[in-house]
C-alpha cells in the first residue's frame, strides 16, 4: 500500500464521520424547526381561544338585539353591529390560524426532505452532482 492511495478502511471512516457531522447538522436543523413549529403551536392555541370568546361574545350580543327587537332602533344597531365585528374577528384569527400551520408544515418538511437526500448521497444513491444549491441559481 503506497501512501498515495488512502486505504479503504480511512475511506470508510471519513466518509463515516462526514456523514455523521451531515446527519448531525440536519438534526440540529430539525430540533430548530419543532422549537419553531411549537411557539407557533402556542399562538395558534391562543387565537382559537381568541376565537371561541369572540364567537360566544357574538352570540351573546346577537341574542341582545333579538331580545331588543321591540325597544329603539338604536339598540337594534348596536347589538347587530357588534355581531358583525365579532364574525370579521373570528374569520380573522381562523385565517391567521390556517396561514400558521400551513407555514410550520412547509419548514418541517423540507428539512425532512433534505434529511431524506443527504442519506441519499452517504448510501451512494444520489451523485453530488445532483446538488442545486436555489441562491446560487438566481
Amino acid at each position: 500500500m503506497s501512501k498515495d492511495h488512502p486505504s479503504q478502511f480511512s475511506l470508510l471512516k471519513d466518509l463515516l464521520g462526514d456523514g455523521l457531522d451531515l446527519l448531525l447538522i440536519r438534526a440540529k436543523m430539525a430540533r430548530v424547526d419543532l422549537l419553531g413549529f411549537k411557539d407557533a403551536l402556542l399562538k395558534i392555541i391562543l387565537c382559537a381561544i381568541a376565537a371561541v370568546v369572540v364567537a360566544f361574545l357574538g352570540i351573546i350580543c346577537l341574542l341582545f338585539a333579538l331580545n331588543a327587537v321591540l325597544s329603539p332602533v338604536a339598540k337594534i344597531w348596536v347589538f347587530f353591529g357588534l355581531v358583525g365585528l365579532a364574525l370579521i374577528v373570528v374569520a380573522s384569527l381562523t385565517a391567521m390560524i390556517l396561514n400558521a400551520l400551513q407555514s410550520q408544515q412547509a419548514f418541517l418538511k423540507t428539512t425532512l426532505d433534505d434529511l431524506q437526500d443527504d442519506l441519499a448521497y452517504i448510501r451512494g444513491q444520489k451523485n453530488y452532482g445532483d446538488i442545486h444549491i436555489e441562491e446560487l441559481e438566481k
